[in-house]
Parts: C-alpha cells; sequence; structure tokens
C-alpha cells in the first residue's frame, strides 16, 4: 500500500494482521500474527480490498526487554553504522580483564548454552577491560579483587559480564547470586541467548550492541569492539 502511495517504507519489522473470519486469501491468512520485514513482499493491503493490517512493533527500551522475558514482542532491528569505532577508548586497561580467571567456567557456561565462547570471553573482556564505568578509582578495585571481591558500578551492574541486578531481576537471580562469577556468567549468557532468539541471524556487533544498550537504534562503537576483540583475542597475549 506504501508503494501505491509513493511512499518509502520504515526500516524494521512488523506484525502481519489478516481479519479472522476465514474469508481472506489463504496467500494472505498464512501471515497472521507473524513477525516480517517491511522490506519482505507482500506488503499487507498491497492488494485491492486486502483485510490485513501492519501492526507496528516498538523498538524502545522497554518493549524489547519485555519481549526478551516472553512478555511481548518488539522490534530489535539495528541500522549500520557506516564508521564504527572498533579500537579501544583510551579509558582501557588490560590488566582489568577477567577472561583468563574465568575460562573454564566460560567454556562450560557456554558450551551447555549452545554459544561460541569465544563471543562470551569477548563481552567479559570489553566490560571489564573497557566497562568499568564510574568507579570512584581503579585503587578500590585493585584492593577489592586482591580481596577475592566482585566489583559493583554505580548503576549496580556487576561483574565479570556487568549484569545489572535490579533491572534484569526477572532472569531469577538476586544481586547476591550474581556476585558468584558462575551465576554472573550464566546469567549473561541466559540473555545474551534471549536477545539472539529475537534475532536469530544477527551479527556478532549486533547482539553486543543489545546486549550493552536495548535502546540502541544502529549498530555501536561496543558491538564493533567485541566483534574485534571476539577476532583478535587479546586475552591471550596477557
Amino acid at each position: 500500500r506504501l508503494k501505491q502511495l509513493g511512499q518509502k517504507e520504515p526500516d524494521g519489522v512488523y506484525n502481519w494482521r489478516t481479519v479472522e473470519d476465514g474469508k481472506v486469501r489463504e496467500a494472505h491468512a498464512q501471515y497472521n500474527r507473524k513477525m516480517r520485514a517491511w522490506s519482505e513482499s507482500p506488503d499487507p493491503g498491497e492488494d485491492y480490498n486486502c483485510r490485513c493490517w501492519a501492526e507496528p512493533l516498538s523498538d524502545s527500551a522497554e518493549a524489547r526487554k519485555d519481549a526478551i522475558l516472553g512478555k511481548g514482542e518488539a522490534d530489535f532491528t539495528l541500522k549500520p553504522d557506516l564508521q564504527p569505532v572498533s579500537d579501544k577508548p583510551w579509558y582501557a586497561l588490560d590488566a582489568m580483564s577477567e577472561v583468563n580467571e574465568n575460562q573454564t567456567v566460560i567454556e562450560e557456561e557456554a558450551k551447555e548454552a549452545g554459544l561460541n565462547p569465544d563471543f562470551i570471553k569477548a563481552i567479559i573482556y570489553v566490560e571489564t577491560t573497557q566497562g568499568y564505568y564510574d568507579r570512584a578509582a581503579i585503587g578500590y578495585d585493585t584492593v577489592s579483587r586482591s580481596l577475592g571481591l566482585n566489583l559493583r558500578s554505580r548503576h549496580g551492574s556487576i561483574r565479570p559480564m556487568n549484569v545489572r541486578a535490579e533491572y534484569w531481576k526477572d532472569l531469577g537471580y538476586t544481586k547476591d547470586q550474581l556476585e558468584d562469577s558462575r551465576l554472573n556468567i550464566r546469567a549473561g549468557i541466559d540473555l545474551i541467548k534471549r536477545i539472539h532468539s529475537q534475532i536469530p541471524h544477527a551479527s556478532i556487533s549486533e547482539v553486543a550492541t543489545l546486549y550493552n544498550d536495548l535502546d540502541a537504534k544502529i549498530i555501536s562503537d561496543y558491538g564493533a569492539r567485541v566483534e574485534r576483540a571476539m577476532r583478535e583475542k587479546p586475552w591471550q597475549k596477557n
């Protein structure tokens, strides 16, 4: 219908809806309640007298969170960034990496979940070397780690995967449980799997972007850094 009106199709996806009275042509009825990209053909309503319509899906962080938790549907489409920055930021500290000390757990949990362990290692590498966020002082981090403590940033995320305990409490993990490295990694992997299930053909950079920011609309520098880390495996050099 948009094509007929000379209007540009929107980006992203929508839900195809059809009048459910048994009178809609089978070729269109088969799409009812299915998520489709606007770029796919046919469009609902493009044929004369079609009794179908497009139900828009939100790409807000709230809608995406609900979809991840099985409470609705959302548009997870991301536009490409023509010039993503995959270089390390100036504040990156390789000494903060928690990949090697958790390697066995990462590989066990990733294998159990059917994910590539190098993807999880890349996430943890970027999170722990570049994602210590607004902690008051590196000295506090160093002392805390020497005492065997996990670290929390002020916005409530817990290493090594920087899972936001309060925001993702519906995943079933308490703050105390997320202090345990294995459960922390398991929760992060669970979240990654849920994101990937919403966009099964997504790239590493797309899934990583959404892991970092559910409100993202384009592939972020963070996503590009994770993809590069997965490719180069810098934790093997430490």
